[in-house]
């Protein structure tokens, strides 16, 4: 039996692509399975269960040497080979794969549902194998191009034969450099296909403008980019949108959760009217701004809502401190996400009673300094917010800082802290996340691990549960409990629910 030995790249759990070899030599365990195969016959339902455990783990040698014990698990292990999706991250990758799909047509793209291209420029060869590759897909509903100037820029055929597709539900699609990009534009604004989701990564107008001058910046209105699937899409997000730039009238009635950064145009008025019954939203402004330039736009927003209208009410609104500031989005939260205590230290968390007041969410999820329960900044904000009076469930991500960062910190007295913070809430469920991660101050990201953490040896011998009792004194509403703690070294839940329970 002719085996098809070219490369292919699949998904694996845990990573959301990772390149896998087809000619791979199979391991010994594998050997020794085919074998116990030949000779004891074992029954084909249990090696469906063993093959569709490869597929979920990434053995790629595993699935292609059980193909080859015989005809019969040929297509399926073809089938499990293409179900995570492909991912092509070079030029012989491009050439391979599409050798290997062109071998045996008449079920292999009816598996293949899923595309990521991550290389960019195609080399000559890898465009005209991706050419015919695109004539022949069938149902590939999923696709994803990294550098889609660099994919698209490649061959002028190619814009066309994207757009041609008219079997994609989901799109991922990341265009960061040039705002007018011939290719980029003709393939969205061309596309055939109905989208269900899309995720764009769009250019800087701001950037852009500067580098090459004025420009007509065709390419950073999602609104304008994605007129074809009005009636389809679901969900939209991304980077650098900028709904003012060659406006659109259209509306997505369908479009239920919204999450995206702005570019330039920090204006939520066009958003309220393209996408009228969302139900989710998370937005980020993508900069920092003095206390005059909130106020401004602040009231900017606040005069194109009174013109245009407002979202009656959000099952879920997330921005930080700031941005929810800056944006004021007019409405009612049932879940409200207040993330980034990177922006707002113990001196500004009082705001936070402002934005609780206002969207008076039933839900509360905050990422907070562990210094406003020390300061008791956190408990002030919520008395002031009148957060009793509507929070039921109570989410806080406490990024550990100062004396809670020292080795001679005391998680009795912290978990004390805490527990007089919420102690005026009638909450039914709490949640507190201990993040004692290094972290750098100017990007607020995890910085690399050096050697043990000295706190995590002092929280691996807290134990929480001791702690039930007071728990339920301070909080007698409370159904539901969790304390979670995280270092560069490990991530782990101390308490579980069904212990207070």
């Amino acid at each position: 039996m002719q085996s098809d030995d070219h490369t292919v790249t699949a998904a694996t759990p845990g990573r959301k692509y990772a390149s896998v070899s087809h000619e791979d030599q199979p391991s010994r365990d594998l050997l020794s399975l085919v074998g116990t195969y030949s000779s004891v016959k074992l029954p084909d339902d249990v090696f469906l269960v063993i093959m569709e455990l490869q597929s979920d783990f990434g053995d790629t040698c595993g699935l292609s040497s059980l193909s080859r014990t015989c005809r019969d698990l040929r297509d399926i292990a073809t089938r499990f080979l293409l179900r995570p999706g492909v991912t092509l991250r070079e030029n012989k990758d491009v050439v391979s794969f599409q050798v290997f799909m062109s071998i045996r047509t008449d079920r292999r793209f009816s598996y293949f549902q899923g595309l990521s291209v991550k290389t960019g420029p195609l080399s000559p060869d890898a465009t005209e194998a991706l050419l015919h590759l695109l004539t022949q897909v069938t149902d590939l509903s999923r696709l994803a191009i990294h550098d889609a100037e660099g994919v698209l820029g490649s061959d002028p055929r190619l814009p066309g034969a994207f757009a041609a597709l008219t079997c994609l539900k989901h799109l991922e699609f990341s265009a960061t450099e040039d705002p007018d990009d011939e290719g980029c534009v003709e393939m969205l604004m061309g596309l055939k296909s109905q989208l269900v989701t899309a995720h764009l990564d769009l250019p800087s107008a701001m950037r852009s403008t500067r580098q090459f001058g004025h420009r007509r910046c065709q390419l950073v209105n999602p609104i304008r980019l994605l007129e074809h699937s009005t009636g389809t899409l679901t969900e939209l997000s991304g980077t650098n949108f900028e709904a003012w730039t060659l406006r659109s009238d259209a509306i997505y009635p369908h479009v239920k959760r919204l999450q995206f950064k702005f570019g330039m145009f920090l204006e939520i008025s066009r958003y309220i009217l393209s996408f009228p019954n969302l139900s989710s939203l998370e937005f980020a402004c993508g900069m920092s701004f003095g206390p005059g330039t909130i106020e401004v736009m602040a009231g900017t927003n606040e005069k194109s809502q009174n013109e245009v209208g407002c979202w009656e009410s959000l099952d879920e609104l997330a921005a930080t401190l700031t941005d929810l500031q800056a944006i004021p989005v007019r409405c009612r939260a049932t879940t409200l996400f207040v993330y980034a205590s990177e922006r707002h230290g113990t001196t500004r968390i009082s705001l936070l009673a402002d934005i609780v007041a206002r969207y008076r969410p039933a839900n509360l999820r905050l990422e907070v300094d562990s210094q406003s329960f020390r300061m008791r900044t956190l408990a002030s904000a919520l008395r002031r917010s009148e957060a009793a009076s509507f929070v039921k469930t109570l989410e806080v991500h406490a990024v550990m800082r100062g004396k809670d960062r020292s080795v001679h910190m005391d998680p009795d007295e912290f978990f004390g802290l805490v527990l007089n913070t919420v102690a005026e809430l009638p909450l039914t469920s709490f949640k507190i996340h201990l993040d004692h991660e290094q972290r750098d101050p100017a990007t607020g990201r995890a910085a690399t691990p050096s050697g043990e953490c000295d706190l995590e040896t002092k929280f691996g011998s807290w134990d929480p549960a001791e702690y039930i009792a007071r728990t339920r004194e301070s909080c007698p509403a409370l159904r539901e409990l969790a304390v979670e703690r995280s270092c560069s070294c490990a991530s782990s839940r101390m308490l579980l629910a069904k212990q207070f329970e």
